[in-house]
């Protein structure tokens, strides 16, 4: 769609997250400390997560033609510039 970069991301915690995002092979660029804010007893209490840190991944323009996936959608797609 034209754009340079796509970027996701979950908490370090999430498994089920960080998961989808690899299998959507999205590149793992790096881990963000302190990203989400410090959860409250009350959240913790309730199961929160207390990590608090952020996994990066991203795609770029470059990174396409290794995405298995990316050639079937594009195929299907027609981009409109208006």
């Amino acid at each position: 769609m034209g754009c340079d970069r796509i970027e996701i991301g979950c908490n370090k915690a999430n498994y089920l997250s960080k998961k989808v995002i690899e299998k959507c092979e999205f590149i793992f660029e790096g881990e963000i400390r302190n990203y989400f804010s410090k959860p409250t007893e009350k959240m913790l209490n309730n199961k929160y997560s207390p990590e608090r840190t952020y996994l990066l991944y991203g795609l770029t323009s470059e990174d396409l033609s290794k995405v298995s996936w990316y050639s079937g959608i594009k195929k299907h797609t027609e981009i409109l510039y208006i």
